[in-house]
């Protein structure tokens, strides 16, 4: 099994020291368990094996799985069958028993044991065994230490106390559980054969759905802490270990949180009491997680708990209660009660466009109602308060603002900017409204507030006159109220085609809290004041100071993976690449062109500019097609401008310039009055500043060295040094179109 004398030395004493405890498995009745049986395998999650050092067949994931869902009838007779065929792709790996802890799990979840409820069961052959679970007469756990032994994987049967079934939040009973640890790698792993092979449920809006058990397939020790507790402290695995009563306090969580690399911020208990009739709840997610999150809640109050009637506790009122902060990649959430009682708030969370799953469950005790109720005018959905992954599809990227939570100076209006996909940008509709809880009610009052946000769609860098395609969607909203303000972002598509009378259908993506209150805060002075500067800083558009309080915000050591940094990050990240199409246009060389193009198609951001990316792609063939003489195109530009500004009529100057004109396509006659071939400059200047339509045909190349010939360069020089460059330069152009023509005859 490829492990050194040493491991073995070390695995046999490990199998000693368990086996003096427990020379059997125990059965016993699994009939408290309350979970429903469906027969469906769970995808269990283990490191891949990249290479195989004894130049085996490189062992996968899908082969592992296959072939144990696979197990013919027949193999089940005897352990030495069934061990046999199941470790057969993987038999002299040297990840064989962690592989065949898989292989077991993944055979024993797709068992069907219903019908071998009426078969003679019996511990001494797999079939026995299922015939035991049938009749529930033994555990998972049992069959699972029994499989694991015969195959020679140590493994060890625990027993504790666990949430699970009926646990409440600030439940303390004893709720008797067993789970095994196995050997591997040098040492013990948690298993919990019965949670991962059987259904596990999470309650959604819309339905129920299943969840992925893998997590209860070697979760960390510590986490696994929060879901069950072994009566021998050794078998907690982690240093120090808690006692019964820790246990009981920690919040209850459960595998999705864990599994998105969530953490509580605030108190971690899962029985909350209320200060002054409110609560309060944190937690975040890593940054990256966090930032494709949905996040959603359910607040219920205990039947006969609360002897309170008002109409803040009816069911389309009590979601209100709750004020849920987006900060990506933190959740700050605040629970109002209107009557003393005993609630229950449970999470729910998932990636966009998926099902949620439950995070977490806490009790709140309210001994002491709120005196001054203010819940939110509107319930927020799934959009929450807060930038977040609904905003960020509806084509709304980079906010000037992340936080759900806004303050606002009175005296001043509140600016909130977001690029906007180029995908969505030419049929995107956006509407905003500001909601307080008096509006909801005045409708006079509600048309007032609405009259003082606006919201349009321009191009972005207008104020810097910018020369992009990228667009911005720019909020201005001064409420004026002393009440609590929200404000509503709502987006829809209208076609080319589509009848104006016609209102598209809008949906809400984004919500925000507008407040005079000062913010809490945690950190100290000087980390307080780089932050505020760095927010501010990213209201607007001067890049240069974005980075300067980003470097001070390093400086009072924030931390690199700080949300706020990282966002600055971004936006610094668009407004180089806004930058630098600018500069491309202007420039007009096509290495920088060619350049920028490739870094904005390498940039996440992408999207917001890829009407720019079309433009640059067109300015390149132009380019190009200016066969090598684009570098001489700004000073190409200086000389006709000073040409053409002359105010003394000079035939060698207007020789120079009808040559010029001619040799870019003007219809041109050189005999025309100056006033006349100044007009037709001063249209080709305009040509050259954007340079587009800039190829060369033959004809023109040709007829341009014609009209050259009356004047050498000699007698251009003496009359002005402009003109003589021109010369130069059409001569040089007008030969190489030639003889590119001519080579391509």
């Amino acid at each position: 099994m490829g492990c050194s004398g040493s491991s073995e030395q070390k695995k046999q004493k490990e199998f000693d020291s368990i086996q003096q405890n427990q020379s059997t498995p125990e059965e016993e009745d699994g009939s408290d368990f309350l979970y429903e049986y469906e027969n469906d395998s769970d995808e269990i999650q283990l490191e891949p094996i990249e290479d195989d050092e004894n130049g085996n067949e490189i062992i996968n994931q899908e082969q592992i799985d296959n072939h144990a869902r696979n197990a013919p009838a027949d193999v089940t007779s005897t352990f030495e069958d069934l061990i046999e065929y199941l470790e057969k792709p993987f038999k002299n790996h040297q990840e064989r028993d962690a592989f065949l802890v898989r292989a077991i799990l993944v055979w024993l979840s797709n068992q069907n044991i219903d019908p071998m409820a009426n078969s003679p069961g019996n511990s001494t052959s797999p079939t026995g065994y299922l015939a035991l679970l049938g009749k529930k007469k033994t555990t998972y756990s049992t069959f699972f230490t029994a499989l694991c032994r015969k195959g020679g994987v140590l493994c060890a049967q625990l027993h504790g106390t666990c949430k699970a079934g009926d646990y409440q939040p600030g439940d303390r009973y004893e709720n008797g559980c067993m789970w095994n640890a196995v050997y591997l790698h040098d040492n013990w792993h948690i298993v919990h054969p019965f949670w991962a092979c059987r259904s596990v449920f999470g309650k959604v809006s819309g339905g129920w759905i299943k969840l992925e058990a893998e997590y209860y397939i070697l979760p960390k020790p510590k986490e696994f802490l929060y879901a069950c507790h072994p009566d021998d402290n050794k078998w907690q695995l982690v240093k120090p270990p808690i006692d019964r009563n820790e246990f009981y306090d920690r919040a209850y969580l459960l595998p999705p949180f864990w599994g998105f690399g969530m953490e509580m911020i605030s108190e971690n208990r899962c029985s909350i009491t209320s200060k002054h009739g409110k609560a309060k709840i944190s937690f975040k997610a890593p940054l990256k997680t966090g930032n494709e999150l949905d996040v959603w809640y359910e607040l219920l109050l205990k039947e006969n708990t609360s002897g309170a009637e008002t109409d803040l506790l009816n069911p389309e009122n009590i979601p209100k209660l709750v004020s849920m902060i987006r900060n990506t990649p933190e959740w700050n959430c605040t629970i109002q009660f209107p009557a003393t009682g005993l609630y229950k708030i449970v999470f729910y969370g998932g990636k966009h466009k998926q099902g949620l799953a439950r995070l977490g469950e806490f009790q709140l005790v309210c001994n002491e109602k709120i005196q001054d109720c203010n819940p939110l005018p509107f319930i927020p959905g799934r959009p929450g308060i807060g930038y977040g992954p609904i905003t960020e599809k509806a084509g709304l990227l980079l906010p000037s603002t992340r936080n759900g939570l806004i303050h606002v100076d009175k005296t001043k209006p509140t600016n909130i900017r977001f690029f906007i996909d180029s995908i969505v940008a030419r049929t995107l509709i956006v509407k905003t409204e500001l909601l307080t809880n008096s509006s909801i009610k005045d409708e006079n009052l509600q048309k007032s507030l609405n009259e003082k946000v606006t919201c349009k769609i321009e191009s972005s860098g207008k104020e810097n006159n910018m020369q992009t395609s990228a667009r911005e969607l720019k909020i201005v909203a001064n409420p004026q109220t002393k009440e609590n303000c929200y404000l509503r972002i709502y987006t829809g598509h209208r076609s080319k085609h589509q009848d104006d009378s016609i209102e598209p259908e809008m949906s809400v993506v984004c919500n925000y809290f507008l407040t005079t209150s000062k913010l809490p805060t945690y950190e100290t002075g000087s980390k307080r004041f780089a932050r505020r500067n760095l927010l501010t800083a990213m209201e607007g558009e001067d890049m240069e100071q974005i980075k300067k309080c980003l470097l001070q915000c390093e400086r009072t050591q924030i931390g690199e993976d700080d949300a706020d940094m990282e966002y600055a990050r971004q936006k610094i990240e668009v407004l180089t690449l806004r930058k630098a199409i600018h500069d491309a246009r202007l420039r007009k060389n096509l290495g920088n062109v060619e350049s920028t193009i490739k870094m904005i198609k390498s940039s996440k951001f992408m999207n917001i500019f890829l009407h720019d990316i079309q433009v640059l792609e067109k300015f390149a063939e132009s380019l190009r097609q200016l066969k090598g003489f684009t570098c001489d195109l700004p000073r190409l530009l200086d000389a006709l401008l000073e040409l053409r500004n002359r105010n003394v009529p000079n035939d060698v100057v207007k020789n120079t310039l009808a040559a010029l004109l001619v040799l870019f396509g003007c219809d041109v006659d050189e005999n025309e009055d100056f006033e006349d071939i100044q007009l037709h400059c001063k249209a080709l200047a305009g040509r050259l500043s954007t340079q587009k339509d800039s190829s060369f045909k033959e004809a023109d190349a040709r007829r341009a060295q014609e009209i050259m010939e009356k004047y050498t360069y000699e007698e251009k020089q003496c009359s002005t040094m402009a003109a003589a460059k021109l010369h130069l330069w059409i001569k040089d152009v007008s030969k190489k179109v030639l003889n590119d023509f001519k080579d391509d005859s």
